[in-house]
């Protein structure tokens, strides 16, 4: 059980700083070990919306819990933020034994068809750097399950679809953070928002150390009121192929929308300020290795 442990809940995520303000250009995101980014603003799912969502529960040394999001891409193997691989209090790699994964819910304590399993072992993406001037660049890593798992797979964007993460794409981020900075306990039931992916220029000024090789950033203008916080690291951006489907039914013709992921949730605003940019690794920088583990576990 997650809520009414007298243990210390974290929240694991790289990066936090910037406080809420009138614009999105005030601060800048800070690289330090702090949390991990949630969705803010958003609403709760519905059953059958996110069908590869998968919550990532952590039991470090001392009773200590942590908990991350990640995505299924294949029936054994979880994709998630690289940081959600190491005790943010020590820098010492987490055990695949402290790792209990959901899937196939909406409600990770609750409801029925939900699947849970343990992790037989756990992979960082070899280019991740925890630290130096490249600090943040291939935050990814994979945790693979005990057994396989029925969840439907996402797909991950390839190198070759550049047109998925354009400046301006809409997309939407998912995941089971908090809704609140001063929120005590876990959230129970995933939350999802939407956002627009911005320009490699936009998040290199706005969101400090970016990499814009390997990394993306978004924002919810006008409003501003959607983004990351301390909640969902290794949470997806989705966004859809085929999003012209919604023009074709206006016009009698048949069309369907195929999830994608273009990057993992690695960084966010400290205080939840939603002014502020989300920050993410490109799914398409991590993709063929993600294929190469694919093909080795199945």
């Amino acid at each position: 059980m997650r809520v009414g442990v007298a243990a210390f809940i974290g929240w694991l995520v790289i990066g936090g700083g910037g406080s809420a303000g009138a614009k999105p250009v005030t601060g800048r995101v800070r690289r330090e070990a702090a949390a991990r980014a949630a969705v803010i603003g958003g609403r709760v799912a519905e059953p059958g919306t996110f069908p590869f969502m998968a919550d990532v529960f952590i039991r470090g040394e001392g009773g200590n819990l942590y908990g991350c999001t990640g995505t299924v891409v294949a029936p054994r193997l979880v994709l998630t933020a690289g940081h959600c691989l190491f005790d943010p209090r020590t820098g010492v790699r987490f055990a695949p034994s402290a790792y209990t994964v959901t899937t196939d819910a909406i409600n990770w304590l609750e409801g029925e068809g939900r699947e849970r399993r343990a992790v037989r072992a756990t992979v960082v993406f070899p280019g991740y750097r925890r630290s130096g001037p490249l600090a943040g660049f291939g935050d990814a890593g994979l945790l693979v399950l005990s057994r396989p798992v029925r969840a439907e797979p996402i797909q991950l964007a390839t190198p070759g679809e550049p047109e998925l993460w354009a400046p301006g794409t809409r997309g939407l981020i998912a995941g089971w953070g908090m809704t609140s900075p001063d929120q005590e306990g876990f959230t129970r039931s995933l939350r999802w928002a939407e956002t627009v992916i911005q320009s490699p220029w936009w998040c290199d000024h706005y969101a400090g150390g970016f990499h814009p090789v390997g990394q993306l950033c978004s924002i919810d203008p006008p409003h501003f009121e959607t983004g990351g916080c301390r909640g969902d690291s290794g949470g997806p951006l989705v966004v859809y192929r085929g999003a012209e489907a919604e023009e074709n039914e206006e016009e009698g013709e048949e069309g369907e929308q195929e999830p994608v992921e273009v990057g993992i949730i690695v960084s966010g605003q400290e205080n939840c300020a939603t002014t502020s940019p989300t920050v993410y690794t490109k799914a398409a920088l991590i993709a063929p290795w993600v294929r190469s583990w694919i093909r080795r576990v199945g």
